[in-house]
């Protein structure tokens, strides 16, 4: 289902095992009891069973069809994030060394708590927790609404008009060169440059742009700032009326075609979630990890002499005994450095490491050979048709190189797309994805961008590759390979 790079096990029990075993149970009325994370030599991928994702589909459909559900689960986010927003200014003004045993252990224990709190959210809402709404919505379209419109208004109705962060980001960013224009403030050698330079980097720092980001926008402003005033500011209006000129087509649509309330619920379900699921990463468990696992994991391993960063490898449950004075087999840690598999397996987690790890892998998953294909379906995100070569992106590759190798008809290929692939996406005539519905962070983003995007093709990373030329047709779904 997705891919990440240098996952730690700390981050995998919080992120997805604790969250669906304990948390998800009682946000949903359906949650995984079976589900693999394999790690291996840096690069991880994660698997669910065909049969529970079809049980997921159908409770999220149930779910999120309950207007009270839907009320009680949006403002469960929203506390969510408003916690960890509490507890990242208390973390700030913490000083670590002077925290008992105990106090230690609760801060510890509350760090947890939240992300597994946020993490349990976002699971509800995964692309196969929203994909019966996605059907059900174009279910009840296609009385109404012409059959060669379905998709585009669909994707008008389901997308939110407010902003994301990364529409934000921009707004600001070219506030930033016009308001350096303004100055006479072109040299980045300049104090105030500089200074506006490491704000906005400061502001944007849950974006993940690349390994530095002053560096990143420091060569983005050299780029950019030579560009006319006008020019700069024409951008700037542009991009503020996006939402505005949405929300307009949105009405138009509703009036037009006279939907009914039922459909414009499920619209707004979807928008929402769309919204909603950007911010629990950007506003929820990111700046959380940031702010929380440098300070506490630092004063455990200082405090129980434990080596550098092995807690990162540890579950939840170990860690917890650790600060309960119990004996924990710390070997197991450093023998999961390089490979180690996590198993829910009927509801209960299993963990293994090296060899273990990866022969049960090879036992539970099996490898298919997709060497012949030369077409590629999947969802439309953004319409649109475009021909360009591949730049394929798995998570671990280096960012900065596959900058260097965006030409002027580059083609963003991925598992997903997440923020910190912007500069990416922002050189991308193109974007294809394996997995992603309508509330995907590629499908908000191509809208935003108005660059054609198929998303949900499930297999499109192990197919394309590097420099192959492909036909983008966000008409019909379709990814051709022509060379």
């Amino acid at each position: 289902m997705w891919e990440v790079f240098g996952a730690k096990v700390y981050d995998m029990d919080t992120g997805t095992f604790r969250s669906l075993t304990d948390t998800l149970p009682k946000i949903a009325s359906y949650a995984d009891r079976y589900f693999v994370f394999f790690f291996k030599n840096g690069s991880g991928s994660a698997y669910y069973e065909n049969s529970e994702m079809e049980k997921a589909k159908e409770a999220g459909l149930k779910d999120f069809l309950d207007p009270e559900y839907s009320r009680e689960y949006f403002k469960g986010v929203h506390a969510s994030i408003q916690r960890i927003e509490e507890l990242i200014r208390i973390l700030a003004e913490t000083d670590k060394t002077k925290l008992s045993n105990k106090e230690l252990s609760v801060l510890f224990d509350r760090g947890t708590r939240e992300l597994v709190e946020i993490f349990g959210y976002y699971l509800a809402c995964q692309p196969q927790c929203v994909a019966g709404l996605e059907d059900e919505l174009k279910r009840r379209l296609r009385t109404i609404i012409p059959h060669d419109k379905i998709d585009e208004i669909f994707s008008e109705l389901a997308v939110t008009t407010r902003n994301s962060k990364i529409k934000q980001e921009e707004i600001d960013w070219l506030l930033l060169l016009l308001s350096a224009k303004k100055m006479s403030v072109s040299d980045l050698t300049h104090p105030e440059c500089n200074e506006l330079i490491k704000n906005h980097s400061t502001t944007y720092a849950q974006l993940h742009i690349g390994h530095s980001q002053t560096e990143y926008y420091a060569k983005k402003f050299e780029h950019e700032i030579i560009e006319d005033t006008d020019v700069l500011q024409a951008r700037y209006e542009a991009i503020v009326t996006l939402g505005q000129k949405a929300a307009q087509k949105r009405q138009q649509i509703l009036d037009t075609y006279n939907l009914q309330k039922d459909i414009q619920y499920i619209a707004d379900v979807l928008a929402e979630i769309g919204h909603l699921r950007f911010e629990m990463r950007v506003s929820g468990w990111a700046p959380l990890y940031a702010a929380f696992c440098p300070l506490v994991f630092s004063e455990i391993e200082r405090r129980y002499n434990l080596s550098h960063r092995s807690l990162d490898l540890a579950t939840i449950s170990e860690i917890e005994s650790i600060l309960k004075g119990e004996t924990v087999a710390r070997e197991i840690f450093q023998s999961r450095k390089d490979k180690f598999l996590m198993f829910i397996d009927d509801g209960k987690l299993k963990t293994y490491a090296g060899e273990a790890a990866e022969k049960l892998f090879n036992e539970l998953i099996s490898v298919d050979d997709y060497s012949g294909i030369t077409e590629i379906k999947g969802n439309i995100a953004m319409k649109g048709k475009v021909t360009g070569r591949v730049v394929l992106f798995k998570w671990g590759d280096n960012l900065q190189n596959k900058l260097k190798e965006m030409g002027d008809n580059s083609i963003i290929v991925a598992g997903q797309t997440r923020p910190e692939l912007m500069p990416l996406i922002s050189k991308s005539k193109g974007i294809v994805t394996d997995e992603g519905g309508i509330t995907s962070h590629a499908a908000i983003v191509s809208r935003e961008l108005g660059v054609p995007c198929i998303i949900g093709t499930k297999i499109a990373t192990q197919v394309l590759k590097d420099g192959d030329l492909i036909e983008v047709d966000a008409h019909t779904g379709i990814v051709r390979i022509l060379k």
